[in-house]
């Protein structure tokens, strides 16, 4: 059985992470989640010692939690978190 990189393991802990949240309701631990992803998946698709395969299974589930995320998303958070990215 192949090992799995850390990197990959980092993007699987964080979708797990978001998914806690988002189950909670913790609107705040997704967002800080999603920072975060964006992060590690970056560095997953760099790493030299990926696992096309597995790496393109966990971005499916990464990408279903973003499909349930934007459509259970309260309309005053995705507003607040939008105004919170806009520069003056």
């Amino acid at each position: 059985m192949p090992l799995v990189c850390s990197s990959l393991v980092d993007v699987i802990r964080t979708r797990k992470a978001m998914q806690t949240a988002f189950e909670v309701g913790d609107w705040d631990g997704v967002k800080a989640c999603d920072e975060r992803l964006g992060r590690m998946l970056d560095a997953a698709f760099s790493d030299d010692n990926r696992d096309n395969t597995a790496l393109v299974a966990e971005l499916e589930k990464v990408l279903a939690m973003y499909a349930r995320v934007v459509t259970y998303l309260p309309e005053a958070t995705a507003q607040r978190w939008l105004c919170a990215t806009q520069t003056p």
